[in-house]
């Protein structure tokens, strides 16, 4: 049993409004002369600045020893025991600088209705 050709709806509305014929056309006799002038074009092309193989890898190289000695600073700085914890006596030290508060307050233009709000904010 043979199966008629049966297009589809989108396939039905593509071809009523594309057409059925080619879109686009070549001049003619160009693809006869499309190889002299590609070669043409070739031969006065300017060489591309290529890097011979050794100058990559050297630049694989010294990146690879900076992120090394990227990560061995960074190991360096965790293991060496630096904390940053404070000791009791600056903790100490550091809370009984006295402030003039009037003047700080005057500095920073807040009167006491504004000290009031920021408190009860």
């Amino acid at each position: 049993m043979r199966q008629k050709n049966v297009m589809t709806k989108e396939e039905q509305y593509i071809s009523e409004h594309g057409g059925g014929g080619q879109p686009f056309r070549a001049p003619s006799g160009y693809f006869e002369q499309l190889t002299e002038r590609v070669m043409l074009r070739v031969d006065h092309a300017e060489p591309a600045g290529v890097r011979p193989l050794r100058y990559a890898r050297l630049r694989r190289t010294v990146m690879w020893a900076a992120a090394a000695s990227v990560a061995a600073l960074v190991a360096v700085n965790l293991f060496t025991g630096r904390t940053t914890e404070t000791s009791a006596p600056q903790m100490a030290q550091q809370s009984t600088v006295n402030y003039d508060i009037d003047a700080l307050a005057d500095y920073t233009m807040v009167d006491d209705d504004d000290l009031i709000a920021m408190m009860t904010e």
